[in-house]
């Protein structure tokens, strides 16, 4: 070989080393401004004595960037992965890229629920993944192809899409506005039942019998006394037979006045529970959607015949007395523990006995405390052996961190856990653990998450991973 030939080779292979060590260099400048976050809502399964937990990550990989008067401007390039973590050491297992931010059509990426072994989301489409696996087990096409009546029915938009987690079913409306409901698990589609049921069927059956009681007593009235009154004026009926018309009205009358009061009774009952139940599913929904310290908590419950309340003493002396789930608001409410029993008065109605009501341990205090709500029921968690979580803050303000409490039905503090955090954005209850999602990166944007969090509650230690560092945090 010459050499002007090696002389040109030489040079082109440190032209090509420089422009590769530039690359690097740029890359790793770039990198510094790169995002890893995952959406706020997981999901938690288990199989064989093993759990996961389901995210879905989103990755901003910087590609440009400016800097000006102290603030950074920069051009992204977005892909979507999903992943899972070990549930009970927060590892990571797998992670894998499902779509890139040029390939969606349809906003926003999501989950929408978990069914059985299914993960149900929303990219571009609903979408069925196995979350131990990520395999992709349904798309639009084989849930047409399961559901042939539905070839071509499907709407684009997320808008038209409902899961209930509930009954774990995907609710959605077709392209011709029909309504129809497919099974998570087994992905058959049948046409929503519009008919009524539960609470508010039965409201509409009474008011139904309410309205059927009036028209008795209008037919009565006009059977028993107003038609014989006329009769008493045209002489055809005499004085005598007129007075046993008006006994029979008078004891027909009391018998459906007593119906009509009964019915009563039932309908404002039935109101009362349907509001009841009203409130707690707008709770447990609103706590689905995004977490809010304030209406994450309740300050009262029942447990083995005893009423369990988290108040100051000016509350307790302004608490309304009739048992049900209350909630207290004062950032500055230094509350305590009350235990107390509780009664039915003469209509039936259970009152706490607030003269009664013990403090069990005056030293423990909660800065605006409450039970920490299950978003499922929008009731009070309660732990398998009886007891309550609690969360209060450890400083007033929005600086103030969120701190955990297990409360045995005694109201006994058990163990306490300083989450570290002013707010989460999600959590799972599973009966032995609170998974928690979160932020506390600075670096991020928007309403994403980096922070994972798995409490065990039987001892109140956590394990805890950063999807932005892509690794565990040591505690």
């Amino acid at each position: 070989m010459t050499l002007p030939v090696k002389f040109t080779l030489s040079l082109l292979l440190f032209m090509g080393l420089l422009v590769l060590g530039f690359m690097f260099l740029l890359r790793g400048c770039l990198s510094k401004y790169d995002e890893r976050s995952i959406l706020p809502k997981v999901l938690y399964f288990e199989k064989d004595n093993h759990a996961v937990i389901f995210s879905i990550v989103k990755f901003d990989k910087t590609t440009s960037y400016t800097q000006s008067g102290g603030f950074t401007s920069k051009s992204v390039s977005t892909t979507y992965s999903i992943q899972i973590n070990d549930a009970l050491t927060g590892e990571k297992l797998n992670e894998k890229e499902v779509i890139k931010h040029r390939e969606i059509k349809n906003h926003p990426v999501k989950i929408m629920g978990a069914a059985g072994r299914f993960v149900w989301a929303y990219i571009n489409e609903p979408v069925i993944f196995d979350p131990f696996t990520l395999q992709t087990i349904a798309t639009v096409k084989q849930l047409e192809d399961k559901n042939p009546a539905l070839k071509g029915a499907f709407p684009a938009e997320a808008q038209f899409y409902e899961f209930n987690n509930t009954d774990q079913r995907l609710y959605f409306t077709a392209k011709n506005g029909s309504k129809w409901v497919i099974d998570g698990e087994t992905f058959l589609a049948s046409a929503q039942d519009t008919k009524e049921t539960g609470v508010t069927a039965r409201i509409k059956e009474l008011d139904q019998l309410i309205k059927d009681n009036f028209k008795q007593q209008n037919a009565l009235m006009e059977e028993k006394l107003r038609t014989p009154s006329k009769r008493l004026a045209a002489k055809e009926i005499d004085l005598r037979t007129y007075q046993q018309y008006t006994t029979e009205f008078y004891k027909s009358r009391d018998v459906l006045y007593k119906n009509r009061d009964s019915l009563d009774k039932l309908r404002r009952d039935l109101d009362d529970n349907r509001r009841s139940l009203d409130e707690l599913e707008s709770r447990a929904e609103s706590l689905r959607k995004r977490f809010q310290f304030s209406q994450a908590k309740l300050n009262a419950d029942t447990i083995n015949g005893k009423w369990i309340g988290i108040y100051t003493q000016e509350e307790m002396e302004e608490l309304y007395d009739k048992v049900r789930y209350q909630a207290a608001y004062n950032d500055a409410a230094r509350r305590l523990c009350y235990i107390s029993s509780y009664t039915p008065n003469d209509r039936g109605e259970l009152v706490i006995n607030r003269e009664k009501a013990a403090i069990p341990h005056p030293d423990d205090h909660f800065l605006n405390g409450g039970f920490l709500t299950s978003n499922e029921t929008g009731k009070p968690i309660r732990l398998p052996d009886g007891s309550f979580l609690l969360i209060y803050k450890n400083e007033v303000g929005n600086n103030g961190k969120i701190l955990l409490s297990k409360l045995a039905a005694d109201g006994k503090i058990q163990w306490t856990y300083d989450t570290a955090l002013p707010e989460w954005a999600n959590y799972i209850f599973t009966g032995k653990q609170l998974i928690i999602t979160a932020e506390d990166n600075k670096e991020l944007t928007g309403d994403d998450c980096n922070i994972l969090l798995l409490i065990n509650l039987q001892t109140g230690k956590a394990e805890k991973y950063d999807y932005f560092y892509q690794k565990k945090i040591t505690q």
